[in-house]
């Protein structure tokens, strides 16, 4: 769930832009990746992970990946 600003979410090869008080679920096994939409404040969001076990393990962190205007240097997460 966003906190506070504007989150642009890549997942399943679509674009997504979550705003304020709003959240998207992003199924097992997609990658992902989260973008800060405004270079001046920050972005504030709350991870949630769903499931029987919760394990640190299970998930596969990918950063710095280019997105496709070839911006590099942007931190990205990705989870599968």
């Amino acid at each position: 769930m966003v906190f506070l600003g504007t989150a642009r979410v890549f997942y399943a090869e679509k674009t997504y832009l979550i705003g304020e008080n709003k959240s998207t679920d992003i199924p097992i096994g997609v990658a992902d990746a989260i973008e800060n939409t405004c270079q001046i404040n920050p972005l504030e969001l709350i991870e949630v992970h769903i499931g029987a076990i919760l394990d640190e393990r299970d998930i596969k962190r990918i950063n710095s990946i280019n997105d496709k205007n070839n911006n590099k240097n942007n931190d990205y997460y990705g989870y599968l």
